[in-house]
């Protein structure tokens, strides 16, 4: 074979390898694209296109079984890419009740379970404050305070979230003013906050920063217990925030929506090329007294009396249930808890995992949980305290 023809054939291997080579990196970024996507070749080899579920748990590392198998060498926190359709997902860890629940998957999207809760199933308990001079008991917003009066203006803040009781006790008429200037009405000197304290006592209440206010009447108070001080806040006139979306304006991951309740019908905004679009609109069964926006934009909380309608921005349905009694409250964020003839009775927000845990609690004391770990109520006149997770 002559040198030319030898060149010639190998340009053409050349040329046909090269080709070869393109070819496959664009099949590979096609396939790659598609599973990103979620598309999968199923068991009888057809396409289907998959979503994924995203699930954690407290305490972490419970094991988990979806439609009955158990994920092998997988724990929450976790993630796993599913078939599209409804699956049932079950949570189970060694010396630990179970969670379970459906979740519809959905092509291509992703679904989040970041709030079920285990608890332990041998709780030990112990007595951890004696409260019984108190009648009143009020829960901070972390869960690490909790403030104790007695219908009078003596109050005392107990510190949950440490292994042993750290109290401190104020009376609302020994604070002492931090204010710079003295405010002046009719040419005199202003009462002072003991002397507005004592002809009329007070509500006291956490802000959502865990600061301690007293309100009266039209005015707001910050108490500092550590100090027993106390100043006047002075309130800014906030500048209407302008919002293209009606309603009460929140974020759901990157997403802005807008929930306006009329009666009993909940609408759902979000922005649209021409402005707000409604993205669901529902009538309820009964009428709320209570729209609140809860898990970090993850539901939408509405509530009159023991009727709760809760929209799941996961799965953007409305789900309606009912507590068992009118002694109910917030055991965290995504929970909620009643008390039901002395018996504590924990759910999901949205009603699922009903559990009884623990029996002879007073039920006029909140419920509450700190550090994931301890679960504080009141029994008796004492302040319990029950270990719920290790």
């Amino acid at each position: 074979m002559d040198p030319e023809e030898r060149a010639r054939r190998q340009s053409f291997r050349v040329i046909i390898s090269e080709i070869i080579m393109v070819i496959t990196v664009i099949i590979t970024v096609v396939i790659l694209a598609l599973l990103a996507s979620g598309y999968w070749l199923n068991a009888d080899f057809e396409v289907q296109r998959q979503g994924m579920l995203q699930i954690h748990s407290t305490p972490t590392g419970a094991n988990i079984a979806i439609d009955g198998d158990i994920l092998w060498m997988q724990r929450t926190n976790t993630s796993k890419v599913l078939a599209s359709g409804k699956h049932r997902v079950v949570l189970t860890k060694d010396g630990y009740d179970s969670w379970e629940r459906d979740v519809s998957i959905s092509e291509g999207l992703l679904y989040r379970v970041n709030y079920p809760r285990l608890f332990l199933l041998s709780r030990e308990k112990t007595p951890y404050y004696d409260a019984d001079d108190f009648t009143t008991a009020l829960v901070s917003p972390n869960h690490n305070y909790l403030l104790l009066g007695n219908n009078t203006t003596e109050y005392a803040v107990l510190r949950l979230n440490s292994d042993k009781p750290e109290v401190t006790e104020f009376d609302l008429l020994a604070l002492k003013s931090t204010d710079q200037n003295t405010e002046k009405s009719s040419g005199s000197a202003a009462k002072s906050t003991a002397e507005l304290f004592a002809e009329t006592p007070p509500t006291l209440e956490w802000d959502e920063s865990n600061n301690l206010i007293a309100v009266l009447d039209e005015k707001q108070f910050k108490i500092n217990w550590h100090n027993s001080e106390i100043s006047t806040i002075t309130e800014k006139e906030k500048p209407e925030e302008e919002s293209e979306l009606p309603g009460k304006v929140f974020h759901f991951y990157d997403e802005k929506f807008g929930a306006v309740l009329k009666d009993n019908t909940i609408e759902l905004y979000k922005k649209g090329s021409q402005g707000p679009e409604v993205a669901l609109a529902a009538e309820l069964t009964f009428t709320p007294e209570i729209l609140k926006i809860r898990g970090r934009g993850g539901f939408i909380f509405m509530q009159s009396g023991i009727n709760i309608a809760v929209l799941d921005m996961e799965i953007m349905d409305i789900i309606e249930w009912r507590l068992d009694s009118n002694h109910y409250g917030w055991l965290d964020n995504n929970m909620l808890y009643a008390i039901k003839d002395g018996t504590l009775v924990v759910y999901d927000f949205d009603g699922q995992n009903r559990r009884e845990l623990s029996e002879g609690l007073d039920d006029d004391f909140p419920v509450t949980i700190t550090d994931d770990k301890w679960l504080y109520y009141f029994s008796d006149g004492k302040i319990v305290r029950e270990i719920i997770a290790q």
